[in-house]
């Protein structure tokens, strides 16, 4: 066996007297790509991976280490040389316009529809335009507001609206831009900053984190923000310092109100003022004794928003308070790495790559050759480097599951690794040749990700439905594609959601609340000329009866929903409906307070200011059977949530008796006497519930498996 140093000095070999090591340098980066390739794109049994693993990852770049250099000069300048030539002015209006053109297009149509968090983020930020309380905590997960502030401002510029809600997004993305190419001048050549400033225009991850319009995005930019400030520091004169630093402590403290993994940003922070060797330990004191004052002043208001059940979220983050076996807490640590190289191929919901990982196999092996180089050449800056990813790395592994965007933070770190892997990849050629190189790889890789995100993404809902399962709703895409047409072709009306048993989806309301005029101050209810119901299909015949003019639209035909599912009702608005119409729509309105609840506190043991809401607007439903079944079903699923199934028997018993009775109320009536062991009376639920002419229930189901169970 030919020992490691032998090894090392074959590899160090003059050219003239072994294979050059120019060959050996590009072989073992191809073999990483060829790796990382087959691990990204291809299904591998467990055996076949590891031995991909062995010999086309930690292989190859055992023998790059082993080949490259180790160089001699200033550590300091070891990421100043540029390898590249200026780019001229007509060439950056061009890349920039194709990076617009790039987190534009398909703007509302790549994704089709929202998935449940934008809804949420769009409908506080809604709320905020009708009403301004400048809480610093919003919904069930108490996340900062500062995303949802700026959002409704964008909101009353723009107005409320598919275009708006991913617009928003997409601003914040191009704002990064600039952002980043500023902070990376602080610390890095030309050349490489350029390089930064392409990945984070042209690469999937950046590009991705553009289209949802939640908080990820506006971290990334400010965690740009902060390398800016941090850099600035750093490089300041004495004079200097002492303003700097002051901007320093602002952007970190402003950085809590972006988003929950901002503690690792602030970390970074932390420990880049302590670890700043050129200056006394006195002075390196008294500036992280400055810095967390005015940091801790800024962060003081949200930090006492968090008492009591503000801070409820973050234990049920927190993973050491799990139950999860160490196995799974180890697929969940490898899982964040595997899914930034090679995907994690989750079977469930997560906002990840569906097609390779966050890094494409050539930027996968870049961002790999980045590291062995930074690592050989310049041990201080791979430590800081290496540093920074693993304290990065904390909001996501101390969390008790996986969630792809606790991962964000990551971002500009991977940028600046790829960036490296490719400016020393350059320099391996004569400098007439690395544009064409450079070129090469843009388009390579650009090509990869814009299939990854305008080929697979686009069609992938559609075709997956139980993989995004509730994230995203197929029923409220299909009824904006109704309610849209009519809206432009007859202007705005009435579309009334609040009745929905569980109106935490928000992203129909965000998407019609331009033309709803139930909804939005802005538009005369009165002047409508029709009206959308939102209702269970089981209802369809008794308002068939009513509303022989109205069309119907069942939702969720062919989903198999437990409860039948949604239909859709467009009625036009007419002199013989106009009372009944406006009676249910006063009806839907004395919700919206028990819909702002929800959207707050969630599945809350305590309802009793939901119950509270619903009390005081049983006079807007009572009398009217179809309004009566709807407001005892909404009690029974509230009291349920509480924990009082009693209770919510008797509400299911009034919504069938004062009510309608309609297949739905048995069935669920049926699951809650099962659940008291009162087994004949679920079993004559049940019954009750096959017999109704109109039945899509699971009612014949839970029927046959009780009448199985009792003859056990």
């Amino acid at each position: 066996m030919i020992p490691i140093h032998k090894l090392k000095n074959f590899l160090s070999k003059p050219t003239e007297k072994v294979i050059p090591p120019s060959w050996i340098f590009f072989g073992s980066l191809a073999l990483l790509t060829t790796g990382n390739i087959i691990l990204s794109y291809f299904p591998t049994p467990l055996l076949l991976t590891l031995w991909i693993l062995l010999l086309g990852i930690a292989a190859p770049l055992f023998i790059l280490y082993l080949t490259l250099i180790p160089k001699k000069s200033n550590p300091k300048l070891i990421f100043q040389e540029e390898s590249i030539p200026a780019i001229p002015l007509w060439l950056w209006w061009a890349l920039g316009g194709v990076a617009v053109v790039l987190r534009l297009v398909k703007l509302t149509t790549l994704f089709q529809w929202p998935f449940k968090d934008e809804g949420i983020f769009g409908y506080f930020a809604i709320r905020l335009c009708e009403q301004w309380n400048g809480a610093l905590l919003q919904g069930l997960n108490q996340l900062p507001t500062l995303f949802t502030w700026i959002q409704s401002l964008f909101f009353r510029l723009l107005g409320p609206s598919l275009f708006s809600l991913w617009s928003y997004p997409a601003f914040w993305s191009l704002l990064t831009l600039p952002a980043a190419w500023f902070a990376s001048r602080k610390y890095f050549s030309r050349s490489r900053s350029v390089l930064i400033l392409g990945l984070m225009a042209f690469g999937f991850w950046p590009l991705l984190i553009g289209r949802f319009s939640t908080q990820a995005v506006l971290m990334v930019f400010w965690e740009w923000v902060e390398f800016l400030a941090l850099g600035a520091f750093l490089n300041a004169r004495r004079e200097e310092k002492v303003t700097r630093l002051l901007l320093l402590a602002i952007a970190t403290g402003v950085g809590f109100y972006t988003y929950l993994s901002w503690p690792a940003v602030a970390c970074l922070a932390v420990l880049t003022l302590l670890a700043n060797s050129s200056k006394p330990i006195r002075n390196r004191i008294f500036f992280l004794v400055t810095f967390s004052s005015v940091c801790a002043l800024i962060v003081f208001p949200l930090a006492l928003s968090y008492k009591g059940q503000g801070s409820d979220y973050f234990h049920h983050l927190w993973s050491m308070g799990s139950n999860h076996h160490w196995a799974e807490r180890f697929q969940i640590f490898t899982g964040y790495f595997t899914d930034l190289l090679w995907g994690a191929r989750h079977g469930t919901f997560r906002y990840g790559p569906l097609w390779g990982g966050f890094m494409n196999p050539l930027c996968g092996s870049f961002f790999l050759l980045g590291l062995i180089a930074a690592i050989k050449k310049a041990k201080s800056v791979a430590f800081l480097f290496i540093t920074a990813f693993a304290a990065l790395l904390l909001p996501a592994v101390l969390s008790n599951d996986f969630e792809e965007m606790r991962m964000v933070q990551w971002i500009p770190v991977l940028a600046i690794g790829i960036a490296l892997g490719i400016d020393f990849f350059l320099q391996s050629f004569s400098a007439h040749k690395r544009v064409a190189i450079l070129l090469m790889i843009f388009f390579v890789s650009l090509t990869l990700d814009s299939i990854h995100l305008f080929a697979i993404y686009p069609g992938h809902w559609k075709k997956n439905l139980s993989y995004y399962n509730d994230h995203k709703s197929v029923e409220f895409y299909k009824a904006y594609t109704y309610l849209k047409p009519i809206a432009e072709r007859e202007g705005p009306g009435l579309i009334l959601l609040n009745f929905n048993p569980d109106p935490y989806d928000q992203t129909l309301f965000v998407a019609t609340y331009g033309f709803n005029a139930a909804e939005n101050p802005g538009l005369v209810p009165a002047s409508a000329k029709w009206v959308a119901l939102l209702t269970n299909v089981h209802e369809q015949p008794y308002l068939e009866k009513f509303f022989p003019e109205g069309k119907w639209f069942w939702l969720s035909e062919g989903l198999n929903r437990r409860d039948g599912g949604f239909l859709l009702g467009i009625l036009p608005v007419n002199p013989a409906n106009q009372i009944i119409l406006n009676k249910w729509r006063m009806a839907d309105q004395s919700l919206e307070a028990l819909t702002r609840l929800v959207m707050e506190r969630g599945v809350d043991p305590d309802q009793g200011p939901m119950l509270d809401v619903l009390e005081k607007a049983y006079h807007q439903f009572e009398g009217d059977p179809l309004l009566e079944s709807r407001y005892w079903r909404i009690k029974a699923l509230h009291h349920v949530a509480e924990g009082k199934t009693e209770e919510a028997i008797t509400d299911e018993g009034n919504a069938i008796k004062r009510g309608l009775p309609l297949a739905h109320l048995y069935n669920e009536m049926g699951c809650f006497l099962f659940k008291q062991n009162q087994t004949k009376e679920a079993l004559a639920a049940f019954q009750s519930a096959v017999l109704q002419k109109k039945n899509y229930t699971d009612a014949s189901v839970n029927l046959a498996n009780l009448n199985l169970l009792m003859r056990k």
